[in-house]
């Protein structure tokens, strides 16, 4: 959804007409903490436990920062208000078989040492068929440690064709890495977290998401106020934001008291920093360095 507050066209007799860009509110790329993934354990030829926990979870970072306006991280980043998105992700079905060898492995539910995915008795190359691989991805939003689901999808190996069939040979298959990287099977997972958060981004509602940056610098003559958020983040000319000051710290710890001081629109953007100007003040004290930049959604 993109709100529109002016549009502009400028023009002079004789001159090359000048278009302004139209103020919008924002879309930034929020930061989202994305806990481990349990996915399960492999006994692999020689008795080798391989867990494919740290390959997955590599794959779905790769996945988020192509497929979603989120940033992932290994950290949570609190927003306002002791704020923070996590975007959790799980395999809910992996099922594998050779009907050849009458092998069916089937890890439900996943993570633990009782559901290993038996491999230990297989050598040389075996054709492996996936019966089905299905992943359930979410988007929560937590304040002070209690989290709220906002969003969630699903995507599976159904509709993939050919690449549900692939061969594998055990003797280079010496860890999970090794299971994932050197076989079809990464290709099915990426393809399948694809999905999933084309699916999850599709579905997410971006104002009603937090966000937040830092003023760094207020100039009362021009107006002229630079923030600590840019390129990286996406922010774009003529984006809208707010500015706010913490009125009360010890009240912080149960919710914010947060003063509006002031309007701006984004004039240029820089990698890590951008630079606005003022549109309207609403209170007696100025910006400064340490405010609280917020979206702006509505008029005020």
């Amino acid at each position: 959804m993109i709100l529109v507050l002016m549009s502009i066209t400028l023009f002079a007799a004789g001159q090359k007409k000048l278009d302004v860009p139209l103020f919008h509110a924002p879309d930034p790329r929020r930061i989202v903490f994305v806990p481990p993934i349990e996915a399960g354990m492999l006994l692999l030829p020689g008795n080798v436990v391989a867990d494919i926990s740290i390959d997955v979870r590599d794959m779905l970072l790769a996945a988020i920062s192509t497929k979603t306006h989120f940033d992932p991280s290994d950290t949570i980043v609190e927003y306002e208000a002791g704020k923070h998105l996590e975007l959790r992700a799980s395999i809910t079905d992996f099922s594998l078989s050779n009907d050849q060898m009458g092998l069916h492995l089937t890890m439900r539910p996943l993570g633990s040492l009782s559901q290993l995915v038996n491999f230990s008795t297989l050598t040389g190359s075996v054709k492996i068929t996936i019966g089905q691989i299905m992943m359930a991805f979410s988007l929560w939003e937590c304040v002070n440690g209690s989290c709220v689901s906002t969003v969630a999808s699903r995507a599976s190996s159904h509709s993939l064709g050919s690449q549900l069939n692939f061969d594998v040979n055990f003797g280079m298959i010496q860890t999970g890495a090794d299971f994932v990287h050197k076989t079809v099977l990464g290709n099915v997972l990426t393809k399948i977290m694809d999905r999933g958060m084309v699916a999850l981004a599709a579905d997410a509602i971006p104002l009603a998401l937090p966000w937040q940056a830092s003023l760094q610098s207020y100039d009362e003559v021009t107006g002229i106020v630079v923030f600590d958020a840019g390129n990286r983040a996406e922010i774009r000319v003529g984006d809208m934001f707010e500015i706010y000051r913490k009125n009360n710290d010890i009240a912080c710890q149960k919710g914010c008291i947060l003063e509006l001081l002031a309007l701006f629109h984004v004039l240029s953007v820089q990698m890590e920093s951008s630079i606005g100007r003022l549109d309207s003040l609403y209170s007696t004290k100025k910006p400064a360095p340490g405010d609280r930049v917020f979206i702006h959604i509505c008029d005020k």
